[in-house]
């Protein structure tokens, strides 16, 4: 009785260790993946190369159709969804859409 015992709690000690060897590649791998995503370039930043300044950002939320300029109390380069980059103003009008009324015009840099 004694062997069947000790036979069923080395069957349970290696099941606990497997599981733990397991959860611990789970978490790698998540941190890798994690670690390569920070590392490949926004939007954002692809769009600023190709322009060779920021971009204008576009934004279809909410059905809004508008734009803020760089300098713009609401230009925020950090995107979304729905966002779009242009290299111009006149790009983004030609796209459909308007500035955003909801920027101070005294602040804006064209």
């Amino acid at each position: 009785m004694k062997k069947n015992n000790k036979t069923k709690q080395n069957r349970e000690s290696r099941k606990n260790v497997y599981l733990l060897i397991a959860g611990m590649a789970i978490v790698v791998i998540l941190a890798v993946i994690c670690v390569v995503l920070s590392l490949r370039p926004t939007e954002f930043e692809i769009a600023k190369e190709k322009c060779g300044e920021n971009p204008v950002i576009a934004s279809s939320f909410a059905a809004s159709w508008s734009y803020d300029l760089p300098g713009d109390k609401y230009y925020n380069p950090r995107g979304g969804m729905g966002i779009e980059f242009f290299c111009s103003e006149s790009e983004a009008q030609a796209a459909g859409y308007r500035h955003s009324p909801l920027n101070n015009t005294d602040t804006q840099t064209k």
